[in-house]
This record gives C-alpha cells, sequence and structure tokens, in this order.
C-alpha cells in the first residue's frame, strides 16, 4: 500500500470500509473506498477533509442491482486520488455532503439531474442544468437491455448491498 493510502486507512481505522488499491495508470485513481453502507458518506467525508481533501467530483453510474454513487477526492500538495463508491439505498437515495465540502452542492444536484437520485438533507435539491419541468427526465439511467451488473462495470471490486 502506498504511503499516503496507508495514512488514509490509519485515519479510518475501525469504520466498515473496505480499500482496494489501483493502479492508478489504468484507473485514474490510486484507491477504492467501499463503505458498507452509503449512510457512512458523510462520516467518511469529514475524515477527508480532517485529511486536507479536496472533492472533485460526484456523479453515478446505473447499474444492477442498484445506481452506484461515485465520489472523487484528491490532495493539493500529493499526487493521490481516492474514489469513494457505494449503491444507493432502494428509494435511490443517499447522505448529502454538501454540508462537509460545499462544493458538492452542485455536483450532487447535477447527479439529481442526470440519475434521479435523492441527496437526503440537502439544502437546496432544486434542478441545476435541467429545467424544473424536466425533473422527471432523468437522462443517464439506461433502458434494461443496456443496463449491466456492478461486477461488469467494477470488475474486481466488491459490491456491499
Amino acid at each position: 500500500m502506498n504511503v499516503h493510502t496507508e495514512s488514509l486507512a490509519k485515519a479510518l481505522y475501525g469504520l466498515p470500509v473496505r480499500i482496494e488499491e489501483v493502479d492508478f495508470e489504468a484507473k485514474g485513481y490510486h484507491a477504492c473506498l467501499l463503505p458498507e453502507s452509503c449512510d457512512l458518506l458523510p462520516e467518511l467525508a469529514r475524515k477527508f477533509y480532517e485529511q486536507e481533501y479536496f472533492i472533485g467530483f460526484v456523479t453515478a453510474c446505473h447499474t444492477e442491482p442498484a445506481i452506484q454513487v461515485l465520489y472523487q477526492f484528491a490532495r493539493h500538495d500529493v499526487n493521490h486520488r481516492i474514489m469513494v463508491r457505494c449503491p444507493a439505498d432502494k428509494d435511490n437515495s443517499v447522505p448529502t455532503i454538501s454540508s462537509i465540502f460545499s462544493g458538492a452542492d452542485w455536483h450532487e444536484r447535477e447527479t439529481r439531474d442526470f440519475f434521479g437520485l435523492t441527496f437526503k438533507d440537502h439544502p437546496n435539491m432544486a434542478p441545476f442544468i435541467l429545467d424544473e419541468s424536466d425533473r422527471d427526465l432523468k437522462p443517464l439511467l439506461k433502458n434494461g437491455k443496456m443496463l449491466k451488473s456492478v461486477d461488469e462495470i467494477f470488475p474486481g471490486e466488491v459490491c456491499h448491498d
């Protein structure tokens, strides 16, 4: 494990999170964190904040059995990028991290526009890109024929349901 991933693992000790180191050249990040539940997202975000990470982006990937929410965090002072991935709840919701990382505000709103996810306790889930009249459009959701499993999209990574 590289020194920065090891340091982060120490900061996250005791949390039910699996850390998988990956090939940066192939993936564009150094490690993938797979929390046992998306309910851990605010606590993880606080740990990232304390470790001086910034949020790179929030997005999603429509897979079977659930939409995967993807967060990327990085540091300014060292080349270290972390991907956090977890399945949305059955009601397509996850907790917001916008109270910890204010930059997550528009990322979460954009993800809601495109995938229909709800970010619980977000202070302003108004549409960000789409018009209010397109609230139910969800342009990045796949139809049944095009939908792939989590294992097909993220081979070798463990998925917690």
